[in-house]
């Protein structure tokens, strides 16, 4: 195939992109629902682990891309929930740091336990080279996507 795909292949490889997209997304919301979370919750508590501590308000907000008064609405949500605890800062006694609590961790290891699971699924039936060059093919069109 020449540089560039073919006007009628583009768009099936589009539509079934959109539907392997879909079959994700049932999957991730289903891996959620036994715990009652949502996946902005989610977001939350994986930024959480992944940020170095200690983790303030404002990082938090800053990593979601959300307002401040939403990140403190969603963590106020998760502490009531037990998923993550809140106080003050040591250094600023004015800032909020907050933690993840084993309950919060314990969410996270399931939820990407059932995702794993989900996926491998869904695509445990290719061979390893395919899933490989599957792997490298969607890492070039998202490469040449962020490069516009």
């Amino acid at each position: 195939m020449t540089r560039g795909a073919p006007d009628d292949v583009a768009p099936q490889v589009a539509d079934l992109l959109h539907a392997v997209t879909r079959r994700l997304r049932h999957e991730a919301r289903a891996s959620l629902e036994p715990h009652d979370a949502t996946w902005t919750q989610m977001r939350a508590l994986r930024a959480l682990g992944r940020l170095p501590a200690p983790v303030r308000m404002s990082d938090l907000a800053a990593e979601l891309h959300i307002a401040r008064r939403s990140a403190t609405s969603l963590v106020d949500d998760l502490e009531q929930r037990g998923l993550v605890t809140r106080g003050s800062d040591p250094d600023d006694r004015r800032a909020v740091i907050i933690a993840v609590t084993d309950a919060g961790q314990r969410l996270v290891t399931d939820v990407a336990e059932r995702r794993r699971r989900a996926t491998v699924g869904m695509l445990g039936a290719l061979p390893e080279h395919d899933l490989l060059t599957l792997r490298d093919l969607l890492a070039r069109v998202v490469a040449g996507n962020d490069a516009e």
